[in-house]
């Protein structure tokens, strides 16, 4: 049997193995101690009942959303390292409303009711690397507790989110008993075909009285990679064709009727790789006494990408060589397919690495004073990436006839490549191939925030007003971006790497010194999808024992630096800093209206804003600093009231004004270009941030301690919406390496306002009305629908119109099993390259998409369990396409993983 056969087979077994859990354990656990006691009655609190593992985890965060003064739903760990998913944002996707991100089949950002979502660990704004969006990647889910999804703000809360805040709860050390906690897994992705490790320890302890408690957490963990994709990397792009297609996508050509929408290259590539994250997580808490308490508290995290891509591409340039007749054009107006000749072949070998890292340190002070209540905090958040992108790229000597069919399914379209004489190309001889463009690029970014707040708490307990809080927020924000790029397109022929210097003759990839870098493509391309085309091509491998790899050597092997190569041909950089202060005053509320008991809470913060962007501009070689500025200052009420219309029926309703600022890309001075692809962006430092006012209504119903109904209802009327206006033209003093010098160019304007307006359904029902042999049964699910509008015609980036979770859990005796599927409708997001069909209002959009993951565990003692987990045993594909499905702009597919370990706790 073969290695990659035995990797399906694995993750077969343990997606059956956990359906049959499901189903069967039932019988097996007849005689077995019930996990827990069952609650019957809603006459009386049940303080007294005793939950575990996944019932445990449900009722506390049940518990939690019940209590709170907005509308919030809670994510918790009954044990150390036991949230439901390894990686956080995936825990958070089962939430009501939230939807996520995907890079390699990891959760990376995270939306709610398709907006941003803001992320603090402990109440602390965490700054994303030179973004506004957080990467989930780069933490590790053993470092945390709680998950707190807020959808209705407070005033007390900090801004800076449309779609509501994520709050990630870490322990404290006074809050539990002493305990030390490892964990220890084996990682097999089936792709890739490795076996990986993840290790993880928690250790909390108590002196001096326990007044004093010190907590320490670390974890690591390896994940080979590997994805396969087809691209149209460049996008699809309206052409004109000297055919009378029907079709005219600008009326104001004056060709009439020629148009098509076309894919600007076909590119079929592979991608593995490994990504290592590792980190601490260290908290020492002080409390002498009830009414004094003193906490420290950071995170270290890292999380290392290295990949080695291999790609080649085709169609890519004369348009109009197509061999009569053989043009499929759909109704659409797409060109799916036909005979293209003296078309570019071209192969490349990449190598990238990216490291993030995260630092967030913070200090706390509470102190109460009788009524009085004075909370300090202050808090350092940085997070940096430094990506490296190197590649050799080489093209074949002699031009191909492509013939080429998308098939309207979710695989690679058709392709197949000859020579003028109807021979086969070759992709794998060394002799047919000349360098074509070899270049180093490196991207640095960096986001550090300083924030200070001081806090008061008056408890009044006079009447209906219970009390008055009042706050200040101070905080300072810089953000940097740098792109420093070195490239040699081979033309010189004094470089020594790509012409012989004795006879002038341009070297192939057969020659030395561009021989020792290549290789036959080791894999098959998508190896169990059908479809016909290339599987196999030669390729520019970095090999991966390689220490020098990603530094000078590479440079040095091809003169890269030397001979022409263009040094920091085009500087770009941002800098961005950003001073905010705010203030605000809010009131508790608690009384009864007639019979109806309520709570609520009101008030309003002050928030002022002021930018100081600086950059480059290019202009015929000569560079030339620029800055732009903006201030903004805004009022943001906000309240919240919870009716008890029954001890286990609430009614919660909330209205608030909400502020997001422009994303650090979209503020940026300058421009941000790409030599390659021919796409540039230009930022915009007068933008104004996004500004939204939302009104939820939520109603709740908690018929026992464990289960859940809940309707919400939710609207938003955005102001301030950012789009993008996309024209082509010249940058002054800038060339593509391909010679061209008009570019599809982006930049950011407030567009308008839009609309959003849905509702959400979940339940958490634990199915304890089951006979006695059968018991142990229980279900989440949740459904979310979300219409939107804007007043530029524009979608929202991210928005799903609709979203599910279906999870279904066993647990008995010591056994629990979870099957969890989630599911999101189509939205909007333009990859990479962007998006070349935006000025005919054509958008890009990611595929309905569904994911099931699954996991088995027992506990053979309190202090022992051993885990089978499954994510991604689907092995979902993820397809963009522009416009319409039958233009797949992308189309990829990455590993299923299967997790096998233990934790031992004492």
């Amino acid at each position: 049997m073969r290695v990659h056969a035995r990797g399906r087979l694995l993750a077969s077994v343990a997606a059956t193995s956990a359906l049959i859990g499901m189903l069967a354990c039932p019988a097996a656990a007849q005689t077995a101690e019930p996990g827990a006691a069952e609650q019957t009655s809603t006459d009386e609190p049940a303080q007294d009942i005793i939950v575990t593992g996944i019932r445990a985890s449900l009722a506390q965060a049940i518990d939690r959303k019940r209590s709170a003064d907005q509308v919030v739903d809670v994510i918790t760990a009954d044990d150390i390292g036991k949230l439901p998913d390894d990686n956080i944002a995936e825990s958070i996707q089962r939430v009501t409303g939230v939807q996520i991100t995907r890079d390699e089949g990891e959760g990376r950002g995270v939306n709610i009711r398709g907006l941003t979502a803001q992320t603090t660990i402990n109440g602390r704004v965490q700054v994303g690397a030179n973004s506004r969006n957080f990467d989930f990647r780069n933490l590790a889910a053993e470092f945390f507790q709680t998950i707190e999804v807020f959808k209705s703000p407070l005033a007390s809360q900090p801004e800076g989110a449309l779609g509501g805040t994520v709050n990630l709860v870490t322990r404290k050390p006074l809050d539990g008993k002493p305990v030390v906690s490892i964990g220890v897994e084996g990682l097999y992705a089936d792709y890739a075909e490795k076996l990986d490790p993840r290790v993880s320890f928690f250790a909390s302890d108590q002196f001096a009285d326990d007044t004093l408690g010190v907590a320490l957490s670390g974890a690591y963990q390896r994940r080979h990679v590997r994805s396969d994709y087809f691209q149209a990397l460049s996008g699809w792009r309206r052409d004109t064709l000297s055919v009378n297609t029907g079709f005219d996508f600008n009326p104001g050509d004056t060709a009439q009727n020629r148009d098509v929408i076309r894919p600007a290259d076909l590119r079929y590539r592979t991608q593995d790789g490994e990504r290592t994250r590792y980190g601490v997580d260290g908290t020492i808490q002080w409390r002498p006494s009830d009414r004094f308490e003193v906490r420290f508290d950071g995170t270290y995290t890292r999380f290392e990408n290295v990949f080695r891509n291999a790609w080649f591409r085709t169609l890519s340039n004369n348009p109009g060589s197509f061999v009569p007749g053989s043009l499929v054009i759909s109704d659409q107006g797409s060109l799916l397919g036909g005979v293209f000749t003296n078309q570019r072949v071209e192969i490349d070998g990449r190598y990238e690495s990216e490291p993030l890292n995260l630092y967030t340190f913070g200090g706390n002070a509470r102190w109460e004073a009788g009524r009085l209540t004075v909370t300090a905090d202050a808090n350092y958040a940085k997070s940096d990436f430094k990506l490296i992108s190197q590649f050799l790229r080489f093209e074949g000597v002699q031009p191909a006839t492509v013939d080429f069919r998308f098939t309207g399914e979710d695989v690679p379209p058709t392709l197949a490549l000859t020579n003028a004489n109807g021979s086969p190309y070759d992709l794998f001889s060394p002799a047919l191939y000349v360098p074509n463009l070899a270049q180093d690029r490196v991207f640095d970014g960096a986001s550090e925030e300083i924030a200070g707040r001081l806090d008061f708490d008056y408890r009044v307990e006079s009447g209906i007003l219970q009390s008055i809080k009042a706050g200040v927020r101070l905080t300072t924000r810089d953000d940097t971006f740098r792109v420093g790029q070195t490239a040699n397109q081979t033309g010189n022929r004094a470089n020594p790497a790509f012409y012989d210097q004795a006879t002038g003759r341009r070297l192939t990839i057969a020659d030395a010194p561009l021989n020792t870098f290549n290789a036959p493509y080791p894999w098959r391309l998508f190896e169990d999808e059908g479809g016909t085309f290339p599987r196999g091509w030669l390729i520019h491998r970095y090999p991966a024992d390689d220490p020098d790899v990603g530094s000078t050597a590479y440079l040095d092997a091809f003169n890269i630096r030397d001979f022409g190569g263009l040094i920091n041909s085009v500087p770009e950089q941002s800098d961005i800093k950003e001073d905010t202060q705010a203030a605000y005053v809010m009131a508790d509320f608690s009384g009864d209206i007639g019979s109806l008991p309520f709570r609520a809470n009101a008030g309003v913060r002050y928030v002022r804003t002021e930018i100081t962007s600086r950059g480059l501009f290019n202009n015929n070689g000569v560079v030339t600093p620029v800055e732009g500025s903006n201030v903004d200052e805004r009022w943001l009420p906000a309240a919240n009231i919870t009716f008890n219309l029954r001890q286990d029926l609430l009614l919660r309703i909330a209205a608030a004004r909400v502020l997001q600022r422009p994303a650090q890309a979209s503020l940026a001075t300058g421009y941000n270009i790409n030599l390659s692809s021919g796409v540039a962006s230009l930022g915009n430092p007068q933008l104004d941030p996004f500004l939204a006012k939302q009104v939820d209504v939520s109603l709740e119903w908690y018929p026992t301690r464990e289960t859940l109904f809940s309707f919400a209802a939710f609207y938003k009327d955005v102001e301030n919406f950012t789009a993008a206006r996309t024209f082509t033209g010249p940058i002054p003093g800038v060339t593509q390496l391909d010679g061209d010098t008009d570019f599809v160019i982006t930049q950011p304007v407030n567009a308008g306002g839009g609309k959003i307006k849905g509702f959400e359904v979940g339940v958490q029902l634990p199915l304890t009305f089951l006979p006695e042999a059968v018991r142990g049964f229980g279900v989440i699910a949740n459904y979310t629908y979300s219409d939107s509008s804007t007043t530029s015609g524009q979608p929202i980036g991210g928005l799903s119109k609709q979203s599910a979770n279906l999870i279904g859990y066993f647990e008995r005796g010591g056994f629990s099993t979870r099957v969890a599927y989630s599911w999101r409708s189509r939205f909007a997001e333009t990859g990479e390259g962007g998006n070349q069909a935006l000025p005919l209002n054509i958008f890009e959009y990611i595929a309905p998409a569904g994911y099931l993951d699954a996991s088995i565990s027992y506990d053979f003692s309190p202090n022992f369990s051993l885990v089978l987990d499954g994510v991604n045993l689907l092995r979902t594909k993820q397809v963009r396409f522009t416009g319409i499905e039958e233009r797949l702009r992308d189309l990829s597919i990455t590993d299923r993983r299967i997790s096998f370990g233990g934790r031992i706790r004492f």
